[in-house]
């Protein structure tokens, strides 16, 4: 059992490693490579929640448009923290615990379910603790409420078992189904009455009280109500009012209903996404057609306030400094004397404005920003974040003369150019005699390449207003050229003086070798798969007709 659970993994390994082998090169690189246990607990799934069981919608919703999920905690939004699989599904899993103990896998897939639960209670129970502190990676996740999904597979296989079974007890004892139908009508009218009396309903502010007790009590109700349905449809097939064959019909028709009612109106919204985007039409027309002469982005947030919607830039295809991702790498914003210098290296045209006398706000045009693509003719060497840092807050920084390296360039690569890092030599005064000389243009650009026509004068630097991030290669003139990592976050490629073509192509490494292992798992399983039926057929042939092709029978 061991070998053969063994090879299950690596090959579930095998088949997942284009995702995985990216994912592990992203892990360390994203911001949220550290957490603190306080970051990993929030999202955890309060006692008080095991309600949401039977009433869902007892602490309230969250939806698109506005929340009144009123429950107090670090909750984070109803859809991280529900627990829900429906009433009649919650039944059948209470139905399949009696056969746990003469039935191994659903043991397992029972430990399953009870691990997810407890491990979604977060901080208000042990077991997130010891993941958190002793098994590897789990210290890498926040919201451990999204362990629910283990405990909703679990509960999946539980019930089908559990259906089988209530439905022979139908079949067989219907009888003995009475203390259960009790139960479940009892639990209908104690979560009702839980919510009348006030249960768990507390805020800062009383004057929401009757707000939410409203919401508590219709969410009780609906609870009670699909409770005593059950129970009245058990009722009837327990007294053979209906068969046990419409019995389970009906259950699953108050299942669809239940899901129905509880997920329909999740998260909607009555604001059509065109509409709500084309409200901005009028700046991000401006900007789209400043975009046809030069590439450069937008700084449309400013602490609270917003003038474009953090994902428009994705609908529009204008590039925005601000966006909404899990994905967000560690060095996002280079560091700088300020925020303007910081939008200057990020090729910031425009800018928020924000008037907060008058209470308006609107784009205002730089003056300051750099190209997306510039060179530079002087380097320091630094190999130390802190000092990286500080030199870049200093008034000795200035991004579009000099630019800052963290490792040494190759001796092939390296162009003869002043360094500002030689012990005991003072910065010199910036070389104005070729700043206006070199030229860079972008001639095109998509998602994993972009090409530039660049000319200098002499040996420098290529620097790009672009993220770097391990994958990229550039191609001078064809021949590949390693790119550097730039000005704590921004890309260098070495040139020589003259004219070239730079061509700058994504071609991640780890995801080509995933790529490789999976569709070669893929092939091999296609052929295991594909050639098995054809063993077999042969195996029956053979031990039919022992004799083989070509052999002559005996007389």
């Amino acid at each position: 059992m061991i070998p053969l659970a063994a090879g299950m993994i690596l090959v579930a390994l095998a088949l997942t490693a284009v995702q995985l082998l990216p994912t592990r090169e992203l892990a360390p690189l994203s911001a949220r490579a550290e957490i603190t246990f306080e970051q990993s607990a929030e999202g955890s799934l309060g006692w008080e929640q095991l309600v949401t069981f039977l009433a869902p919608k007892y602490f309230g919703t969250s939806g698109a448009q506005g929340s009144n999920f009123w429950l107090s905690g670090p909750y984070w939004q109803y859809w991280e923290t529900c627990l829900y699989i429906g009433i009649g599904g919650l039944v059948a899993v209470c139905a399949s615990l009696r056969l746990i103990k003469n039935n191994r896998y659903l043991a397992f897939f029972a430990c399953i379910a009870l691990f997810g639960l407890l491990y979604s209670f977060g901080d208000n129970f042990i077991l997130h603790t010891i993941f958190f502190r002793f098994i590897p990676g789990f210290d890498k996740f926040r919201v451990p409420a999204r362990m629910i999904y283990f405990f909703i597979f679990g509960c999946s296989i539980l019930s089908a078992f559990g259906l089988q079974d209530l439905f022979e007890k139908l079949q067989s004892q219907p009888a003995r189904l009475k203390k259960g139908i009790i139960s479940i009508a009892g639990a209908g009218i104690i979560v009702w009455l839980m919510a009348q009396s006030g249960a768990f309903q507390s805020v800062r502010n009383p004057q929401q009280l009757p707000q939410i007790h409203a919401l508590a009590v219709s969410g009780a109700t609906t609870g009670a109500v699909l409770l005593l349905i059950l129970a009245g449809i058990l009722l009837l097939a327990s007294r053979k009012t209906i068969t046990p064959s419409a019995a389970v019909g009906a259950l699953f028709a108050l299942q669809f209903i239940d899901i129905n009612v509880f997920g329909f109106d999740q998260n909607n919204g009555s604001v059509n996404p065109d509409e709500y985007y084309a409200s901005k039409s009028e700046i991000v027309n401006v900007l789209k057609e400043d975009g046809k002469q030069e590439y450069f982005r937008i700084n449309s947030r400013l602490g609270g306030s917003m003038i474009l919607d953090r994902n428009q830039g994705m609908l529009d295809r204008i590039f925005m400094m601000e966006g909404y991702t899990p994905l967000a790498l560690q060095r996002i914003f280079p560091p700088g004397r300020g925020w303007d210098q910081t939008c200057d290296m990020l090729n910031a045209k425009y800018r928020l404005v924000v008037d907060r006398q008058n209470q308006s706000m609107g784009l205002g045009k730089a003056a300051t920003y750099l190209p997306r693509a510039f060179m530079v003719y002087r380097t320091k060497i630094v190999h130390d974040e802190n000092e990286e840092r500080t030199f870049m807050a200093s008034p000795e920084f200035d991004p579009a003369r000099i630019v800052l390296l963290e490792e040494n360039p190759a001796l092939e690569e390296s162009p003869a150019v002043p360094n500002a890092s030689v012990p005991g030599r003072h910065i010199e005064p910036p070389d104005t005699t070729y700043t206006s000389a070199w030229s860079a243009s972008i001639s095109s650009y998509d998602l994993n390449e972009i090409t530039m026509n660049v000319t200098s004068p002499k040996d420098g630097y290529l620097v790009m207003s672009e993220i770097y991030y391990p994958g990229w290669n550039a191609y001078v003139d064809g021949a590949k050229r390693t790119i550097y990592r730039a000005d704590w976050n921004l890309r260098a490629i070495p040139l020589s003086g003259g004219s070239h073509r730079v061509e700058v192509r994504f071609e991640p490494e780890r995801f080509r070798t995933g790529f490789r292992l999976t569709a070669s798992t893929v092939f091999v399983a296609a052929l295991i798969l594909g050639g098995a039926p054809i063993l077999a057929r042969r195996k029956r042939v053979l031990k039919n007709d022992p004799v083989a092709p070509g052999d002559t029978a005996p007389p």
